[in-house]
């Protein structure tokens, strides 16, 4: 009897240190944050696609204090034996020489962000005055403890504002609690668009985020379509702001 009794400890053991590890996988291997450290390999982000193994550039194209902004010229183009997990690839020296590699990655972009918003939450909100004197409020998007974006809410419903709307709202009270969970329970509905925007000067992909068939953000991920980029002004804001 009391071999038995052993025998199923163990196997109970067993299984929750095997569920602990997969479970560990599975975040640890989750797309990396531009500039953030990773140790772990990255799952393949297309079906039949193998990623190159982890290899730390020559040159990080990230500055010290974790801008986005791309050096001069003089850092060496990607090299074929160079993965970029760990750091991002180096920048671009020219958009005709890479056109191919670029496009190429486009649905790699795609498919990196649809893993990405399973993983997005809700962030610290924040009230404040728009350009015309109208009051604002937005809440950031936080992906593995770093603001990628952020959501505008309606300051009298919470409701999560399409992109580019800005409400006529000057005076009143507001209910923070509500808005507080009206932001959060957008997170249990967000989508990914199919198509995307590429903007030059950030070598990034734009990638809408869509809540109930309005643009309410937009995800930004670099060329290479593995990595996240930051948004550091929205992270400025919720450090001053919000609460």
């Amino acid at each position: 009897m009391k071999v038995w009794i052993f025998i199923g400890l163990m196997s109970i053991f067993m299984f929750l240190g095997t569920t602990t590890v997969v479970q560990g996988f599975a975040k640890e291997s989750l797309p990396p944050v531009l500039g953030e450290p990773t140790s772990t390999p990255l799952p393949p982000t297309q079906k039949g696609e193998v990623l190159p193994k982890n290899s730390r550039p020559e040159q990080n194209p990230i500055s010290p204090l974790g801008s986005n902004v791309l050096p001069g010229p003089g850092v060496p183009p990607p090299r074929a034996d160079i993965g970029g997990i760990n750091s991002p690839p180096p920048p671009l020296q020219s958009q005709e020489v890479n056109i191919n590699y670029v496009l190429g990655n486009l649905k790699r972009a795609i498919n990196t962000a649809k893993i990405v918003v399973e993983h997005l939450n809700p962030g610290k909100i924040w009230i404040r005055r728009g350009p015309q004197g109208e009051i604002e409020v937005e809440g950031a998007i936080i992906y593995q403890g770093v603001v990628v974006g952020s959501i505008k809410l309606d300051p009298l419903t919470g409701e999560a504002l399409p992109d580019g709307y800005h409400g006529k709202t000057f005076t009143g009270s507001f209910d923070f609690g509500m808005l507080k969970a009206k932001f959060q329970s957008v997170f249990q509905d967000l989508q990914i668009a199919e198509g995307v925007e590429y903007r030059e000067p950030e070598a990034s992909w734009i990638i809408p985020i869509i809540w109930e068939g309005r643009i309410v953000s937009f995800l930004k991920i670099y060329y290479d379509g593995l990595h996240i980029v930051p948004d550091f002004k929205k992270m400025h804001d919720m450090t001053l702001f919000g609460r």
